[in-house]
């Protein structure tokens, strides 16, 4: 299966009294392929592939993000999952992680960007509820996402 996305979001920021927002849009392509006995996929994408720029007072200098293209692979076998992924200038920032699906409906994710990261998702009828924890630094992150599935399941062609 080949797929290509576009995304743009708004970011916002505040820093002591002063706030700025910006818009940036990303692009992107994957393949992915459906085994028998395994699963594989790669893709790569462009963020920031437009910015508007951080400005925090008026008259002040305008904060730019560079492109950053990223590419990543997957393989999966038996519910196991191994990826990792390349992005920034020159593939400078490597990034690995490992994810377990024991059931269909719950998947159990580990991975390593300099520092720790662990996570749990469950799926509902193509509703994904997603946990998240970013281990070490000044403080650990927590994060929570909830996604929406489009599209019909993939069927093996191998």
């Amino acid at each position: 299966i080949f797929s290509r996305s576009t995304s743009g979001a708004l970011f916002q920021e505040k820093i002591a009294e002063y706030s700025a927002s910006a818009f940036f849009a990303s692009m992107g392509v994957a393949y992915a392929r459906t085994g028998r006995k395994f699963q594989f996929g790669a893709g790569g994408a462009l963020n920031n592939l437009y910015f508007s720029g951080l400005q925090f007072r008026d008259g002040g200098e305008k904060e730019s993000w560079p492109m950053e293209p990223i590419f990543g692979a997957y393989v999966s076998r038996w519910g196991l999952t191994v990826m990792g992924t390349l992005s920034g200038e020159g593939g400078g920032s490597p990034k690995a992680g490992v994810s377990y699906q024991p059931f269909p409906f719950i998947v159990f994710r580990a991975g390593m960007n300099n520092i720790a990261r662990l996570g749990v998702g469950i799926e509902i009828r193509k509703i994904c509820l997603d946990y998240a924890m970013t281990l070490g630094g000044i403080n650990n992150a927590n994060s929570f996402t909830i996604s929406y599935i489009w599209g019909r399941q993939e069927t093996a062609i191998l």
